[in-house]
């Protein structure tokens, strides 16, 4: 246990991870940047995975373990913002991998900075595996953003594991129970919402791995695509709320609209005439405003129109495995 609070907090929520859990808490492990804690958040796993996390508590001090009944990744998260002692947040997930200096560029992103909220770039990789022959480009620029913060979409867009937080920012905010998908962009625009400065440099150190079981690899219920409706509508809320930016409400209008085409997606595809009616009902005003306004290719929005068009066409066209 450690005897001073650590500059950073590293929350890890673990749901049967026990195929991953080595390598990425070993990412972790090996950063040249030294001073934090890593909470193991072990959300109800029945696999090996507290096994793991004992042996590696016997390693590193710097360790704390946690095990709750099974709630879903945003309990888990919530609980480790409850038990963190760091004066900055990090998120990362047990599948994910970290470029041995993450933490410490992301530290010295906020210390050279004095931002609320710093990023870095992630990449998506089909092996559990840093890659070796990656480039930097010297030509790449960072971004500081205050007042003009909504003009730069790639500062409020991108995974969570790519961000570093002060605990200021965050506050009181957590992640919101009843969403099991996007549920790390709500809590993500709430704190940016709040951010007086953020800053966002391209360079890649973070690594999001697409193996069969994540969330967006697997095939996922109707109660995801739910979620995801559900969450670009509560950021799509917030951010009207919080600002007048024509080109910011303008993103989470589209992102909303778009989401709710993945729903139509799911129904067609699984031949659910009745729930289609539901959704064709509540959203076909909206969609048909938004396609008729909405600058995007041609294909494109005549492929979302015969979505919304008829069941028979959508099927027509649409028709396949999930």
């Amino acid at each position: 246990m450690l005897n001073v609070k650590p500059i950073i907090s590293v929350i890890m929520p673990i749901y049967n991870g026990e195929k991953w859990l080595p390598s990425s808490l070993n990412s972790i492990l090996v950063q040249t940047f030294r001073d934090f804690e890593i909470l193991l958040i072990n959300d109800g796993s029945v696999d090996a995975s507290e096994k793991i996390c004992q042996g590696f508590l016997k390693k590193d001090n710097r360790i704390r373990y946690f095990y709750k009944k099974n709630g879903g990744v945003s309990s888990a998260r919530n609980l480790g913002l409850e038990k963190a002692q760091g004066e900055l947040i990090y998120f990362f997930d047990c599948d994910d991998l970290l470029a041995s200096d993450g933490l410490e560029f992301l530290v010295n992103l906020h210390k050279d900075t004095g931002a609320d909220i710093v990023s870095c770039a992630c990449m998506n990789v089909d092996k559990q595996t840093i890659p070796t022959n990656l480039r930097v480009n010297e030509n790449l620029k960072m971004i500081i953003a205050t007042k003009d913060k909504w003009n730069y979409r790639e500062i409020f867009t991108g995974a969570i594991i790519c961000k570093l937080f002060s605990r200021n920012v965050i506050g009181d905010t957590r992640f919101p129970k009843g969403i099991c998908y996007a549920e790390d962009d709500v809590f993500f625009m709430e704190a940016f919402i709040k951010a007086r400065k953020i800053a966002y440099h391209p360079i890649i150190k973070t690594f999001y791995y697409m193996h069969s079981d994540s969330s967006t690899h697997r095939l996922q219920p109707y109660r995801f695509f739910q979620s995801f409706v559900l969450a670009k509508y509560l950021i799509k809320e917030k951010v009207y709320t919080a600002t007048t930016d024509t080109n910011a409400r303008a993103m989470v209008y589209c992102d909303y609209c778009i989401s709710i085409f993945s729903l139509f997606r799911y129904v067609v595809r699984a031949g659910n005439r009745r729930e289609y009616e539901c959704l064709r009902n509540k959203y076909y005003d909206l969609l048909e405003n938004f396609l008729h306004k909405e600058k995007m290719a041609m294909l494109k929005k005549i492929e979302y129109k015969t979505y919304i068009k008829s069941y028979e066409l959508a099927r027509l066209i649409h028709a396949r495995k999930i």
